[in-house]
């Protein structure tokens, strides 16, 4: 499974051109502060899109996390957790609950561009 594979909804994209990277569809780009979503794969160099918020995406979760509640990307895991450990991306709200680390929940992506300290 893809780090965020898109579920439904109504994603908005801004145009991204990787540089010393090709993001593949599914995977989760951090640019600033705040985790984006590729669809498709994207070539280095090239100029595609990334979706800043507005899906629903299949997430992998790194911990029992309950609906509901504020999740945060973990990229060394490219997981989602609710415990925010220093540098975690906000990336959403999970809308359904996890029991433990490994579960796949529904996650709305609306960052809100900060980093846990």
């Amino acid at each position: 499974m893809a780090a965020a594979d898109f579920s439904y909804g109504a994603p908005e994209f801004v145009d991204y051109t990787p540089s010393g990277s090709s993001p593949t569809g599914g995977s989760v780009v951090v640019v600033g502060n705040t985790p984006m979503v590729a669809h498709s794969d994207i070539a280095d160099g090239v100029k595609g899109a990334l979706s800043i918020g507005g899906g629903v995406y299949r997430m992998t979760a790194a911990e029992a996390i309950s609906a509901g509640t504020k999740v945060w990307w973990v990229a060394a895991s490219s997981k989602v957790d609710d415990s925010a450990a220093t540098g975690d991306k906000h990336f959403g709200i999970a809308l359904t609950a996890a029991s433990a680390d490994g579960d796949i929940i529904d996650v709305y992506h609306r960052p809100d561009g900060t980093a846990s300290a």
